[in-house]
């Protein structure tokens, strides 16, 4: 699994204003950076299957302009949804955009060789049911996952989408202490949250 950093602009308007329109609109402003290095990544790709991944449909539709491929969204139907994945499934498109939300469950995409993920969701949890979709029974290849986040290079305090992955880490190494290899819970005090092993989970 890769990080692929993407230095943009800062968008100020919404850098503190964490609602779901304004989350939306710095998708749509990181897009352009983004596609780029994206668009020069699939050009090394040519002849693989890739699942590309986004919360946005306007980013995935955005990118499939730019490199046509299937599409499943919130407004796929099941029927269609199945002659998709039966299309991707047998090669005949090697390109799949998947919303983040609908199409992290219940789908085996064992053909693809790479993952995108362009953007950080909070619920770190999707992305990782997101990328088990080319991990299911059958999968006979190594799978390539590259996570798009933007970055303000020049800046001393992280973008907006830093903070989600950031989050995104926390959360996760949270779910490891509370969960031991049986699945039975922990219960943790304020102080084991504040243990210097968390916090290096966390900065790792």
């Amino acid at each position: 699994e890769y990080i692929v950093s993407v230095d943009v602009p800062r968008l100020d308007e919404c850098v503190n204003r964490f609602t779901l329109e304004e989350h939306h609109r710095f998708l749509l402003h990181c897009l352009p950076a983004k596609a780029s290095v994206w668009m020069r990544m699939m050009q090394q790709l040519s002849r693989r299957s890739v699942l590309v991944f986004s919360q946005s449909n306007p980013v995935l539709e955005a990118l499939r302009a730019k490199i046509p491929g299937l599409v499943i969204t919130g407004d796929t139907h099941q029927p269609q949804r199945e002659k998709i994945v039966e299309a991707f499934q047998s090669g005949t498109q090697r390109v799949l955009y998947l919303n983040l939300r609908c199409g992290s469950l219940g789908i085996c995409l064992t053909r693809a060789h790479h993952v995108f993920l362009m953007d950080a969701h909070w619920n770190p949890q999707l992305s990782e049911q997101a990328i088990c979709r080319a991990y299911r029974m059958g999968q006979g290849s190594v799978v390539q996952v590259f996570r798009f986040i933007a970055t303000h290079e020049r800046e001393t305090h992280g973008s907006f989408e830093e903070y989600i992955f950031k989050q995104g880490v926390l959360k996760s190494a949270l779910a490891l202490h509370l969960l031991d290899d049986e699945n039975r819970v922990h219960r943790l005090s304020a102080e084991d949250v504040r243990t210097s092993r968390l916090r290096q989970h966390y900065k790792n």
